[in-house]
């Protein structure tokens, strides 16, 4: 496959061997690199599973009192989801530490 992608004809199947056709364009040329980095993204770097916790587990991992972190949702600078008819709130851990990294001071300005 790849051969056939760093080569300037177009491969075409007949009875199970490679026959050279048409030259590539340009965009068949960009389409199959497109193909070939996004087959190598997803065998390299397989999608991983959202950590979603409850409001106990971040109050475990946060150095917040239960009452701050009640706050800062209330205020909205603790995102939460809240599903429908429910009074539960559940927290995607990441999305919950760039939040908080908004208010991260020092470092380069």
């Amino acid at each position: 496959m790849i051969k056939a992608l760093i080569s300037d004809k177009q491969p075409v199947a007949a009875k199970n061997q490679l026959v050279e056709s048409a030259p590539l364009t340009e965009a068949d040329v960009r389409k199959n690199v497109r193909e070939i980095v996004e087959a190598i993204l997803r065998e390299h770097n397989p999608p991983t599973a959202r950590e979603i916790i409850g409001f106990d587990q971040l109050v475990t991992r946060l150095p917040l009192s239960p009452r701050s972190i009640s706050a800062g949702i209330k205020d909205g600078w603790i995102p939460a989801i809240r599903l429908p008819g429910g009074r539960k709130l559940l927290f995607d851990w990441d999305v919950v530490r760039a939040a908080l990294r908004r208010f991260e001071t020092g470092g380069p300005q």
